[in-house]
């Protein structure tokens, strides 16, 4: 097993046992406090200007980035028992990212 397989094994126990933990309470508190630091105001026209800059660096343009991961974690709920217990030995991980062609193909989405 690779170290990188090793640590998405590890990360994979202690997200499930961290979910396990958590009451549906402690969930929506935590889901408050995301959305309020994600509709924090910039501090000053740098972070805006750095934050838009970047949508542009890595051509995804999505300028109301923020406003849609607000309206995203509001959808996500706490279902309790639902994260498999397993040891993920005949698991396999593949991670990418997407990335819109367009804002037109966001808009049809």
């Amino acid at each position: 097993m690779s170290l990188v397989d090793q640590k998405i094994e590890e990360f994979l126990v202690e997200i499930r046992d961290r979910l396990d933990e958590c009451n549906v309470e402690e969930f929506e508190c935590q889901k408050k406090s995301l959305i309020a630091i994600k509709q924090c105001d910039d501090s000053h026209m740098g972070e805006e200007a750095d934050r838009l800059w970047a949508e542009i660096r890595d051509k995804t343009y999505l300028f109301d980035r923020l406003d849609k991961e607000v309206k995203f974690i509001g959808f996500v709920q706490l279902c309790p028992n639902q994260v498999p217990h397993s040891d993920f030995t005949h698991t396999k991980c593949i991670t990418f990212c997407t990335y819109p062609r367009s804002r037109k193909d966001l808009a049809s989405k």
